[in-house]
C-alpha cells in the first residue's frame, strides 16, 4: 500500500505545519489551556480559510469532498501542534452526520457555514443532556 501524499495533500500538510509553527506556538497553546482550554475564534477562522473545516464536506455545500486519506493529513498536523480547536467533533463528526442524515434545507443551512468557520457544530450522542419541550 502506498502512503505517499498526493500533491494537494502535501500542500495542505505544509500549510498546516507552517501555521502551527508560526501562529500556534507552544506559549499560545499553554496560555489557552490555562484559560480553561477555550479555543480561539481567530484560529477557527484561519482553519476555515485553510480549507480544514470544509475538507470532507461535499463541494455542493461549500467544501472539498475529500476522503479519509486527506483527513489523516490534517489530523496528523493538527495533532502535532496540539491544536485545541474542535475540528474532529465539528468538521468531521458533525459534518458527516449532517451530510448523511439532514434534509437538503438543513444541509444548505449548516454545511457551508461550518466549512466557512461561521458555525461550530457538535453532536450530542450520549445520554448526558436532558431536555424537555413544553408548549407555551
Amino acid at each position: 500500500m502506498d502512503f505517499t501524499y498526493s500533491e494537494e495533500q502535501q500542500m495542505m500538510a505544509d500549510s498546516l505545519r507552517r501555521f502551527v509553527d508560526t501562529e500556534y506556538a507552544f506559549d499560545r497553546r499553554r496560555r489557552r489551556s490555562r484559560e480553561g482550554g477555550a479555543f480561539d475564534r481567530a484560529v477557527w477562522s484561519t482553519l476555515g480559510e485553510l480549507g480544514v473545516l470544509g475538507l470532507t464536506i461535499d463541494a455542493d455545500h461549500g467544501g472539498f469532498g475529500e476522503g479519509p486519506a486527506s483527513r489523516l493529513v490534517v489530523q496528523r498536523e493538527l495533532g502535532r501542534g496540539l491544536v485545541l480547536e474542535p475540528v474532529i467533533s465539528s468538521a468531521v463528526v458533525a459534518a458527516a452526520v449532517i451530510g448523511r442524515y439532514a434534509s437538503d434545507a438543513q444541509k444548505q443551512q449548516w454545511l457551508p457555514a461550518l466549512a466557512g468557520s461561521e458555525k461550530i457544530v457538535s453532536v450530542a450522542y450520549l445520554d448526558v443532556i436532558h431536555a424537555t419541550a413544553r408548549r407555551q
